[in-house]
């Protein structure tokens, strides 16, 4: 039977025109094939869908029925027909698994992109079944799998310092042996951020973008940070988070305003924030939303991008996942990508921290332990701290309440720490890569566990303070072995002060092994609190 592919037709094909898209916002229903009216009344259901990349030369065509197939020159008319059929059984809808142009035709291209197409049936019984029917045509189709629905990565609810209130409860950027949440911590067990501050590197001219459930549009320590951003969940500008609350945490963990007498501080205190909207309400969104937030985000300059989302390994591996493509195409448009490892130990790392062109964070508490729900696994890269770390809520229904600061515990949260660092890199010197950026980060992280790289801690901790040091050709503060190169900065956020001495007083009365640095050594007595005396009055060279 003939099909179609007249100019009546045409206006439904799957191609990205630049007719279709063009400007910044993304378009949306111009692109659906429609082979069976499908509507979702719940505007926060993530449909369950099937993603299938066509083999090069697939076009969507109508057959004189109006039924939506596939047609390729190799393939004869039935094949195109029996696929009718299929589609229509099922009451499929096809439409571009990203649902704009990208802006990097090219790369894009080469990556396949445009060759990812979402096949989303009337119900979510039927994908299974669908889905097996599909794996017969590969005349069309390369590859399909059912697109994966990622959630969010908290657990459940059960010298330049900061004039904000609340930054004494933020150990993860300098701890002090401070109790948090009945836990007293060890001092220096944090990514060392005032010694970052203290080189002027606060993500100046850096835009951060949050893939998450939005960012509120009125906590007053984010308001003045954020960027025009997008809601891929329900196509439109709003990108508020008034729920969960998840992305507006982990926004403030990244880049809170600093020195504004309220609140927290970020970690890049300057740097921009974009929100981009790829979870429902509930913290949960389809493998297509993040996957076209990321290529949105790097097209409009995000240098980095914040991922505190977990999918699951794709069936039979990610080398040909649409999630796995838009990574390589933000790395190599130049937005780093940093992403949450999961929280299931027993798991392996979820995706998209799992692929090659990511930054898999794990979670550490205030004494450097990793945390006991963090995953595990060889794609791990680095550690940050992630348990009891307080920022900013806005939520009516969850937590302490609208436009306040409340605790969470996840890798969701150590992720925000590495893109922050990441951002303070970018901003101390604009030039650097994302591969440059990335092998700072891990060249410079304190090691943890067992020496050298371990599937538990990465390659380590972050250090904030190294990190941008490298970044601007000085030499970084080392610790070997367990011992610092210099001792007076007893809490390892490279500058000397009264925060030290007070770190080591507290260390020294409390009997911590810590204090213990002049000889008889296993016995804490006033030859150590001497020795840390002269060596607070002398420096660091």
């Amino acid at each position: 039977m003939p099909l179609h592919t007249t100019s009546a037709v045409a206006a439904v094909l799957l191609v990205h025109t630049a007719s279709l898209c063009t400007g910044t916002t993304p378009c949306f229903a111009t692109h659906r094939i429609i082979s069976s009216a499908t509507a979702h009344s719940d505007a926060e259901q993530i449909p369950e869908s099937i993603l299938i990349r066509v083999v090069p030369g697939v076009v969507p065509v109508l057959n004189e029925e109006g039924n939506v197939t596939l047609s390729h020159p190799k393939a004869g008319d039935d094949d195109s027909e029996r696929l009718a059929k299929l589609l229509l059984q099922y009451g499929a809808t096809l439409s571009p698994a990203i649902p704009f142009r990208p802006a990097k035709t090219n790369l894009a291209s080469g990556l396949g992109l445009d060759r990812y197409l979402a096949v989303t049936p009337t119900t979510a019984r039927n994908a299974d079944e669908l889905l097996a029917g599909l794996k017969d045509f590969s005349i069309f189709i390369e590859y399909a799998y059912l697109c994966r629905i990622g959630h969010t990565d908290s657990a459940p609810r059960l010298g330049v310092i900061p004039d904000d209130p609340l930054f004494p409860q933020q150990y993860a950027l300098q701890n002090t042996g401070q109790t948090v949440q009945g836990q007293t911590g060890t001092p220096g067990a944090d990514i060392h951020a005032p010694g970052a501050w203290s080189l002027d590197a606060f993500g100046q001219g850096v835009t951060i973008a949050i893939l998450d459930a939005g960012v509120s549009h009125s906590h007053p320590d984010l308001a003045d940070r954020l960027v025009p951003g997008w809601n891929f969940i329900h196509g439109n500008d709003n990108t508020d988070d008034a729920y969960t609350s998840h992305g507006t945490h982990c926004a403030g963990i990244a880049a809170a305003t600093a020195n504004n007498t309220i609140g927290i501080s970020g970690v890049a205190c300057h740097a921009s924030i974009m929100p981009i909207k790829v979870l429902n309400k509930y913290g949960f969104g389809a493998e297509t939303h993040s996957a076209a937030g990321l290529i949105w985000a790097a097209d409009r300059g995000a240098r980095v991008a914040s991922i505190s989302i977990s999918f699951d390994p794709a069936p039979g591996g990610d080398m040909d996942t649409l999630l796995r493509a838009a990574v390589d195409y933000a790395h190599h448009a130049g937005t780093l990508v940093v992403a949450s490892a999961g929280n299931v130990p027993t798991d392996p790392i979820a995706a998209p921290a799992r692929y090659p062109n990511a930054i898999a964070v794990g979670a550490t508490d205030n004494r450097d332990v990793r945390w006991i729900a963090s995953a595990m696994g060889p794609e791990l890269s680095v550690v940050a701290p992630g348990v009891n770390i307080i920022s900013t809520w806005d939520s009516k229904v969850h937590g302490k309440g609208e436009n306040t600061y409340d605790h969470a515990t996840g890798t969701s949260q150590a992720c925000p720490h590495v893109a922050g660092l990441a951002a303070l890199l970018f901003s101390a010197d604009p030039s650097l890569s994302t591969t440059d950026a990335r092998a700072i980060i891990e060249s410079t992280a304190d090691d943890l566990g067992s020496l050298g790289w371990d599937p538990k801690y990465g390659h380590g901790r972050i250090n904030a303070a190294s990190a941008v040091r490298t970044a601007l050709g000085l030499k970084p503060i080392q610790n070997i072995d367990g011992l610092l190169a210099c001792p007076a900065d007893f809490n390892r956020d490279g500058t000397i002060d009264t925060r030290d001495f007070v770190a080591y007083l507290k260390a020294w009365a409390t009997g911590s092994d810590a204090a213990d640095i002049a000889p008889p050594i296993g016995i804490i007595n006033s030859l150590d609190f001497i020795a840390y005396l002269n060596l607070y009055a002398t420096g660091c060279p």
